[in-house]
């Protein structure tokens, strides 16, 4: 029970970490629909359930092969790039239901393309797994990783979908849609700045 406790309480703090879900769900959350946010929550749940999964079932030393981890943050870089080009190229109406910013596909990409959320998770699950688990064990940290996920982006998005939030942030939207935009484009900056790239 200590090993799910300290590896949920390390989650939660990563998770906490503002990043291009984060950004992804307050503006979902600002101009869309409470299903289109659901399904934007959702969707950040089930990657980090997937990237948890394989982390566990001992993927992670492929994952944080130098290879691998370039492919994947390049793949992430061009992902987290058009999103952000979108973001800059959208004005003050709400997203319809059926644009790619409010899908599940779309913040399942975002997440499972974000190559700091992959080496965190992974790193955590192997951390917390540096002793043979039973099976229950084993199927326990990466449905805490998704429970985890699923509550803290849903909390982000309930908290700014408050009437009176909602309303003032909405003036506002086409603002923030382009401060997300230059954010996501400095964390691109930053992964490729910081990245090696070997192939």
């Amino acid at each position: 029970m200590i090993l799910v406790t300290s590896y949920a309480l390390l989650v939660l703090l990563g998770i906490m970490s503002p990043g291009p879900g984060f950004i992804h769900t307050v503006t979902q959350a600002i101009t869309g629909t409470k299903w289109s946010t659901f399904k934007v929550v959702f969707g950040l749940a089930i990657a980090n359930l997937v990237i948890s999964t394989i982390g566990v079932i001992g993927g992670a030393s492929l994952l944080l092969e130098t290879s691998t981890t370039t492919a994947i943050t390049l793949i992430g870089c061009a992902y987290l790039l058009f999103v952000a080009y979108k973001l800059l190229l959208t004005n003050a109406k709400p997203f319809h239901e059926s644009t790619v910013e409010a899908s599940f596909a779309s913040s399942f990409m975002i997440q499972v393309s974000n190559i700091k959320a992959i080496l965190f998770i992974t790193s955590a699950v192997t951390i917390s797994m540096n002793t043979t688990l039973p099976f229950e064990l084993a199927v326990l940290i990466p449905m805490v990783t998704c429970g985890i996920s699923f509550i803290w982006y849903g909390l982000v998005g309930f908290t700014f979908q408050v009437p009176k939030v909602s309303r003032f942030l909405k003036t506002k939207i086409w603002l923030i849609n382009k401060v997300a935009s230059v954010v996501i484009l400095y964390l691109v900056i930053q992964l490729l700045l910081n990245m090696k790239i070997v192939f």
